[in-house]
């Protein structure tokens, strides 16, 4: 009876083994199925995204580069350069105008040729001051300078750039030497995009900011650049080019990280506030300003996030989140291929900045009367 009993709880024992190993191979099977569920669908995603149209393309019609690499800044425009660029979506041109750099790589502003002024004015920024798609009369910053002849106007902006940029280039030392006048003003023009830029998203580590400078704030609270993104975030970077590969996320125009946290957002405040007390330290008589450029829906939140960081460390900030209402396709290069400003919303956007800015002259305000937008 005994022998009975021992030879049955072994017969059970062996049979719930069996029953184990069985339900590990079904699940086994079942993630290995759901896995390639998974690249199914995602293959055919990027299927879709690869032939979804317009396909859209920019270069200069030399042939030859408008950026070079840079180890500080990820890259600058080249030197000395005039470059005729088109940019098509798919048959249709969006645009073709000419670039034009100084010997120092920042984009000309013809107004301000005339020389003779004895204040700077610099715009830092990204695609937006830089003026994608506008010839260089049309710029924000060109624009700004026919308003204030008295003030000779920089555009230290450059498409793909965002406040990383404008920090690295004062903790450089570089712009008390390239600037010709003592004093003046400084304005960063900011875009909600630029969160993305200074954390380094997906979206654009993967691609045109792989090498941006990285910020980070400290556990004693200190900001401090760890390097370039792509050398000294290099799990996360590997991470982010895997996953910009995938057909479900550039189908569905979604970036990583999903959403943004309160670190992101003092993040971008802090790079801003360390600027500005980079430039006054250079610039002792100076003024430094942060504009928000006009938005639209959703993205408009980002500078509520922002902007009590920036007025608790008591930075001027010009907001224009509403300046350009409502909503005009004149305001854009094209109302669905291309959302970078026209001449036009830079034309208004300038107009009210140079007034804020008290940059206008008193006798040609007096002649022009009071300064306001005009509409599309």
């Amino acid at each position: 009876m005994p022998q009975t009993k021992i030879v049955s709880g072994a017969v059970h024992g062996l049979r719930r083994f069996g029953s184990f190993w069985k339900a590990c191979a079904a699940l086994l099977l079942g993630s290995v199925l759901a896995l390639l569920l998974v690249l199914a669908i995602d293959f055919a995603c990027g299927f879709i995204y690869q032939r979804k149209p317009p396909v859209f393309a920019e270069k200069s019609v030399s042939g030859r580069p408008v950026s070079l690499p840079d180890g500080n800044l990820g890259f600058h425009l080249v030197p000395n350069a005039s470059e005729l660029v088109n940019r098509t979506a798919g048959a249709q041109t969006i645009y073709s105008v000419t670039y034009t750099t100084d010997a120092c790589g920042r984009r000309v502003v013809p107004a301000a040729a005339h020389g003779g002024q004895s204040q700077f004015l610099i715009f830092f920024g990204c695609s937006f001051t830089f003026g994608a798609g506008l010839g260089d009369n049309d710029t924000l910053p060109n624009q700004v300078a026919a308003l204030a002849p008295d003030y000779h106007v920089y555009n230290y902006a450059c498409g793909g750039y965002g406040p990383a940029q404008m920090l690295a280039i004062l903790e450089s030392g570089v712009l008390p030497k390239e600037i010709q006048e003592p004093a003046g003003i400084a304005v960063y023009v900011l875009r909600p995009g630029h969160v993305a830029r200074v954390v380094g998203s997906m979206r654009t580590t993967a691609s045109w900011a792989r090498h941006f400078p990285y910020y980070a704030i400290e556990d004693d609270g200190a900001l401090s650049r760890r390097g370039n993104f792509d050398e000294d975030r290099r799990f996360t970077n590997w991470y982010y080019n895997l996953a910009g590969k995938s057909g479900i996320l550039n189908l569905l125009s979604l970036d990583l990280p999903l959403w943004y946290r309160e670190s992101h957002y003092a993040l971008t405040a802090r790079v801003l506030i360390e600027s500005r007390d980079l430039f006054l330290k250079s610039f002792k008589d100076g003024k430094f300003y942060v504009v928000f450029y006009p938005a639209w829906d959703d993205y408009r939140l980002v500078y509520t996030r922002i902007l009590p960081y920036l007025e608790k460390a008591g930075v001027t900030v010009l907001n224009y989140n509403q300046l350009l209402e409502p909503e005009h396709d004149a305001y854009f290069l094209h109302p669905v291929y291309d959302r970078h400003p026209s001449a036009v919303a830079h034309k208004q956007v300038a107009a009210q900045l140079a007034q804020d800015l008290d940059v206008i002259p008193p006798q040609q305000s007096e002649s022009n009367g009071s300064v306001t937008p005009d509409s599309p």
